[in-house]
């Protein structure tokens, strides 16, 4: 277990097992703050736990729609690569960068065209991106 040892606070447990109520009431609380590192740390688990809700809620409360994580993994290719398809839909909505490549330089319409994410390549040109001729294998 790759946590084995690491104590986990209460936020990043609702955040991984998608309890919203909790984390409405940890949000309302004064004792996170959207800009803190351990909120975002907290969301990028519930991207990695699959948690498309918690991610949306997190976004709503005020996070960055551009967190990464400490090996400089965006938020936002967490959630396309474990198929978060509402939670990619909100990023979008809260103005994530759509030019900055993931940490082995592809873009995002690059990766959801590599993993034939229909309704993602749709989100992606809706807001304007282009197909990034040069980074797809044929």
């Amino acid at each position: 277990m790759a946590d084995e040892g690491v104590i986990k606070d209460e936020l990043t447990i609702a955040a991984e097992t998608g309890n919203l109520q909790k984390l409405q009431r940890l949000f309302g609380g004064g004792v996170y703050e959207a800009t803190s590192r351990k909120a975002q740390s907290a969301c990028l688990s519930a991207a990695n736990a699959k948690q498309a809700q918690a991610v949306i809620a997190f976004l709503q409360w005020g996070i960055s729609p551009n967190i990464e994580d400490n090996d400089k993994n965006r938020l936002l290719f967490v959630c396309m690569r474990r198929g978060l398809d509402t939670a990619v839909t909100m990023l979008i909505e809260k103005g994530v960068d759509l030019k900055r490549p993931d940490t082995e330089g592809n873009l995002p319409m690059a990766v959801a065209i590599k993993s034939k994410n229909i309704p993602i390549i749709k989100e992606l040109l809706r807001a304007g991106v282009d197909v990034p001729h040069g980074q797809l294998d044929a």
